[in-house]
């Protein structure tokens, strides 16, 4: 399990983000932490649990996207073939634009 960072969450509420985030439903994070099923939609619906939840959403989207970018950066064939997807479409389009029959620009 991956750790949440120091928050003003109580500790309780860190364990019922951490399941939440897991992609547990209440009634799962309440049997595996043996809370109340009401005392998990509770410590869910509270401003603090909502805000650290979308402040580590983003922060947790942006470093799977600057990890995305570095391994596509070091992947000399990964960017050879965005390169080749990028020259095909730009002549798929001209092709379309010059194409002096309806059907062959409905199909490029």
């Amino acid at each position: 399990m991956f750790n949440i960072p120091d928050t003003s969450l109580p500790p309780r509420h860190k364990i019922v983000l951490r399941y939440d985030i897991l992609g547990r439903t209440p009634a799962q994070i309440a049997s595996l932490t043996g809370y109340k099923r009401e005392t998990v939609y509770q410590i869910k619906s509270s401003d603090e649990y909502k805000r650290v939840k979308e402040t580590l959403g983003r922060e947790l989207e942006k470093e799977f996207l600057e990890k995305a970018a570095e391994s596509m950066a070091k992947d000399p064939v990964r960017a050879q073939l965005e390169e080749a997807k990028t020259r095909a479409m730009e002549l798929n389009i001209k092709m379309m634009e010059r194409a002096e029959s309806d059907r062959v620009r409905q199909r490029a």
